[in-house]
């Protein structure tokens, strides 16, 4: 007769049962938060930063979005057996030499990068090579919010300012509203409209590029799909802002200048957002087609 008691799960297969007990999980959680105490006031500084400019205002959703990621992982990085490697403390150690150094040179952007190699060392070098490639993306990912360098993003700011001034001017000609350029300043009739630093289309390129970004990470596709789809995300931004302003103007001259302004300026923008998002999503689907025909 078989005896219908269930076997003990062997060392090979304790990882598919929790390769690490509570104790170990409680213990680790212990030494993260007296870790990530360093950190509050970083955190807090990059949530005045998000707050601060309307550009960055995406900044919110990206450590929900690497949380709702490490949550999807749950099992799997519980999975992993607990082999601490000394290798994970070195890499621990660079990112907290490159938190002090951030303090000492009051260099900002260097505190919040330094956090992906301190967490990243930290799980290595107290759970594992396993469980840290596990949490790699969903970590690395904070990078979109916490990797912005405001002096370098203003300069890209002015330089989008430009070309959607140039652009737009002709677009909107070309659909029958005959603007007038001169710098950033655009002319259409006796109305006037400047195409400010919020106009430059840099928070739309930003948000888009975190979203292309969960979806090369997450998504399907062959190495060539993922790095087109990359590389279209800039175009994509910079012609539907462009697109954006010259209807603008054409909105201005056809029915009402109040359509440069307040809730519907607002809405628009939206609208120009979400377009400029089915425009990714429509390429994206292309090219997994298009990977998909080439494996038949």
């Amino acid at each position: 007769m078989t005896s219908l008691q269930p076997e003990p799960p062997s060392p090979d297969e304790g990882g598919r049962h929790g390769g690490v007990g509570r104790p170990a999980v409680a213990l680790f959680a212990l030494v993260a938060a007296l870790v990530a105490a360093l950190y509050v006031p970083v955190f807090l500084s990059y949530r005045d930063t998000w707050l601060s400019f309307p550009e960055y205002n995406y900044g919110f959703a990206v450590p929900v979005v690497a949380l709702y990621l490490l949550a999807r992982r749950w099992w799997q990085l519980r999975a992993q057996p607990l082999q601490p490697e000394a290798r994970g403390g070195l890499l621990l150690a660079a990112g907290l030499a490159v938190l002090l150094l951030g303090k000492a040179t009051g260099i900002h952007q260097a505190d919040g990068v330094s956090f992906i190699p301190t967490a990243l060392g930290l799980v290595w070098f107290l759970w594992g090579r396993g469980a840290a490639r596990a949490v790699l993306f969903p970590v690395s990912y904070l990078l979109c919010g916490f990797g912005i360098v405001h002096s370098l993003h203003s300069a890209a700011g002015f330089a989008l300012q430009q070309v959607t001034a140039r652009y737009a001017a002709v677009v909107a000609t070309l659909l029958g509203a005959h603007a007038h350029r001169v710098g950033l300043v655009l002319t259409l009739g006796h109305h006037q409209f400047v195409v400010a630093q919020a106009c430059s289309g840099l928070g739309s390129l930003l948000a888009l590029l975190s979203l292309c970004w969960l979806l090369v990470g997450e998504g399907p596709g062959s190495l060539r799909t993922k790095t087109l789809l990359g590389l279209a995300i800039a175009p994509l931004a910079v012609l539907a802002n462009i697109l954006r302003v010259a209807l603008v103007l054409v909105l201005t001259q056809d029915v009402s200048p109040a359509v440069a302004e307040g809730f519907v300026h607002s809405a628009f923008s939206v609208s120009i957002f979400a377009f400029t998002l089915l425009l990714l999503l429509a390429l994206r689907k292309g090219l997994l087609w298009l990977d998909r025909s080439a494996m038949v």
